[in-house]
């Protein structure tokens, strides 16, 4: 013989989106905002349910470059009552990245290296030391050296624009960025 009870099926959780969107050319981008999320139950369903996006305020056809937070809501029926879950998207409109294969997957496709060595060069060997994406590029040296890597060149039209680079040293690495018209 079994006994034991049965709890009511409740809410548990809900997934948050998250949304990452690239500006156009006037550094807006034109979003749209999931249709659903997931709603997770405590009996470990799951269902995918329509979600209403609080929008007042934001112009969701020329959102500028930033980050936002989206409240939101759904409404489900676990059990015979109606349930509100209150969820948030959370959004970033990025500026394009007007460098061909910046990450480098690529392989080496637009860049000049002044060298290359042995085990060193665009490679996936340790994913730990990766920021985005499988590939990165690799160079070691024990004893001092100087290596160059040079992207093809990008025209740009005039205005302002954001560079960012991502890289790890020890030791005595000094890393040295110049553009063509000699920014330091």
């Amino acid at each position: 013989m079994q006994t034991g009870s049965v709890a009511p099926k409740k809410v548990e959780s809900a997934d948050n989106p998250v949304l990452t969107v690239e500006a156009g050319s006037d550094g807006t981008a034109a979003v749209t905002l999931p249709d659903a999320t997931t709603v997770y139950y405590s009996d470990g369903t799951s269902e995918t349910a329509s979600v209403v996006w609080e929008t007042a305020g934001l112009d969701l056809n020329t959102l500028p470059t930033g980050s936002y937070t989206v409240q939101g809501t759904v409404t489900v029926t676990p059990a015979d009552t109606p349930v509100t879950v209150e969820v948030h998207c959370t959004l970033t409109v990025i500026y394009p990245n007007l460098l061909e294969n910046p990450g480098f997957e690529n392989g080496s496709a637009g860049y000049t290296f002044s060298e290359n060595w042995p085990g060193n060069g665009v490679t996936e060997k340790e994913p730990g030391n990766l920021h985005s994406g499988r590939r990165y590029l690799h160079f070691y040296s024990a004893a001092a050296r100087t290596v160059t890597v040079q992207h093809d060149p990008v025209t740009l039209q005039p205005g302002q624009y954001t560079f960012t680079l991502y890289m790890q040293g020890e030791g005595g690495f000094r890393p040295d960025l110049r553009d063509r018209c000699g920014w330091q």
